[in-house]
């Protein structure tokens, strides 16, 4: 007695023949799915990373920030990144990241979604 897949996650494993365009569109559209909006932050929200991010520059303490990258228009993916205020920019409006192996990366406050310290 056969047993039906049932799952829609594995929906190209119950298939024969799957042509790439077909696998790569639905991989795209899945992609897609999963894109987010940029967060809208609250006034406090802001003033508590400001708050941090200068914490951060003065006494040389960790932090991680949560930070929206677009992929799409206005819909991308939130990801983190990890270390210590070097620099702020206010004409830029950009923070200075130096990371635990010396490398560093700049960072659009625009796109800061959140922070952990």
């Amino acid at each position: 007695m056969k047993t039906e897949r049932t799952k829609i996650d594995d929906l190209f494993g119950s298939m024969r023949l799957i042509l790439p365009e077909h696998r790569e569109a639905y991989l795209k559209f899945k992609r897609e799915q999963s894109l987010v909006p940029k967060p809208d932050l609250e006034y406090d929200e802001i003033a508590e990373i400001n708050d941090a991010l200068t914490e951060s520059k003065r006494y040389s303490w960790p932090l991680t920030l949560r930070v929206w990258q677009p992929i799409n228009g206005d819909r991308g993916e939130i990801g983190e990144v990890t270390g210590v205020v070097r620099s702020l920019d206010p004409v830029l409006r950009q923070v200075r990241i130096i990371h635990e192996d010396g490398t560093g990366t700049w960072v659009d406050m625009w796109r800061i979604a959140g922070m952990e310290r």
